[in-house]
């Protein structure tokens, strides 16, 4: 079959039955290869992670937040534990030191910002390399920061790859690859595919992109970001922990929703001209039952934050005393009740918790609250 060429540069190849006419392909640079595919041609794999189960390898993953959630320092503590080594993989095991190429806009003074949080973060700066964007001062000829066109950036992230080889590389924010509104399909489609042949140049790396909340404390950009992402995480600052933010993967291949909390603390730093400031870094991340939804619904209820904290800490001993059994709503909402707490109170507990709500014959009222680690209850 001759493959047949539309003037949008598309090609299509035709499967003769034994293999693809690949050969009968001549593809253009900014057109689309149209195939019929069998399975004799496909090699199956698995997913790959660099940091399980927040980062696939091969592909796009995104990370957005508010200002001020911690977004860039946890990229940044990301990026410190790539370059040595301990990230760990599908397995648990440590992927090995990695090569990190960090893209951003001048929001953050590198000198000031980004590096002493790096140095504070023992960074090997062996392994990771900024890419700057400068011109020259046309009042001095001094060097400042550069805001080129989406081309640029493109041509010399496309070089970086080629002559570096990065393992991973973030984008921060990921609207510097995109032309145009980042709520539009149109305009945001373009930079998702270029971020995904960065993912596959030659072999498979991971790219990280950073992009921001609106005002009304919700995702802004088009629906192609989820939809295009392997994972999509959002972060949020803890408002029960004023020194710490939650990151939920609210969209991740093979994988379930899940959170972790990342906990910060601020230490002295001194930089290389004597010069001392106080720097915060990501200290550490501990697993958490609390999501970034759970957050939202914090801020929206009007209860005090030091109340949220004690009704889940009462519903969660209430329940684990319980055992797997479980306790029945009617009885929890009583019990609460003792303890100045409110039905819906209790509610929005449950869910903050990851609690359960199961309906079984023998409940009164047929429903009863659980824990998510025990185990489902018989209904004899």
């Amino acid at each position: 079959m001759v493959p047949r060429q539309k003037k949008t540069g598309a090609v299509i190849a035709a499967d003769t039955g034994n293999e693809m006419a690949k050969d009968n392909v001549a593809l253009d640079p900014n057109g689309t290869t149209f195939g019929l595919e069998s399975r004799s041609d496909v090699r199956t794999t698995i997913l790959r992670y660099l940091m399980y189960p927040w980062l696939v390898a091969g592909g796009l993953n995104t990370l957005s937040g508010a200002g001020g959630s911690r977004k860039t320092m946890l990229a940044l503590y990301i990026l410190a534990q790539a370059t040595k080594g301990l990230l760990q993989d599908e397995n648990g095991k440590p992927v090995g030191p990695k090569k990190v190429l960090y893209v951003h806009q001048y929001e953050d003074v590198p000198e000031a910002i980004i590096y002493p949080r790096l140095d504070m973060m023992d960074a090997d700066p062996s392994r990771y390399r900024l890419l700057t964007m400068r011109q020259r001062s046309p009042i001095d000829g001094s060097l400042i920061p550069a805001y080129p066109p989406v081309e640029d950036i493109k041509d010399a992230l496309k070089n970086v790859v080629l002559d570096w080889d990065p393992d991973l590389i973030i984008i921060d924010p990921i609207a510097l690859l995109i032309e145009g509104d980042t709520n539009s399909r149109k305009d945001v489609q373009p930079a998702l595919v270029y971020c995904n042949a960065l993912a596959q140049a030659h072999r498979p790396r991971t790219i990280l992109g950073i992009h921001h909340w609106n005002k009304a404390g919700t995702f802004s950009g088009s629906q192609k970001f989820e939809d295009t992402a392997r994972s999509f995480m959002d972060i949020a600052a803890d408002p029960t922990r004023p020194e710490s933010s939650i990151v939920t993967i609210e969209k991740a291949n093979n994988n379930r929703k899940r959170s972790m909390r990342i906990i910060s603390a601020t230490h002295p730093y001194t930089a290389d001209d004597g010069g001392v400031r106080n720097i915060q870094i990501v200290e550490r991340i501990e697993d958490t039952e609390l999501t970034v939804d759970a957050i939202r619904q914090i801020r929206s209820s009007g209860d005090d934050a030091d109340d949220v904290l004690d009704q889940d800490s009462w519903l969660r001993d209430y329940l684990m005393n319980q055992g797997q059994e479980g306790a029945t709503r009617k009885k929890i909402i009583e019990e609460g009740a003792k303890n100045g707490f409110s039905e819906s109170q209790l509610k929005r507990a449950l869910g903050r918790i990851g609690g359960e709500s199961q309906r079984v014959k023998r409940a009164a009222g047929g429903c009863v609250w659980v824990l998510p680690q025990a185990s489902h209850i018989s209904e004899s």
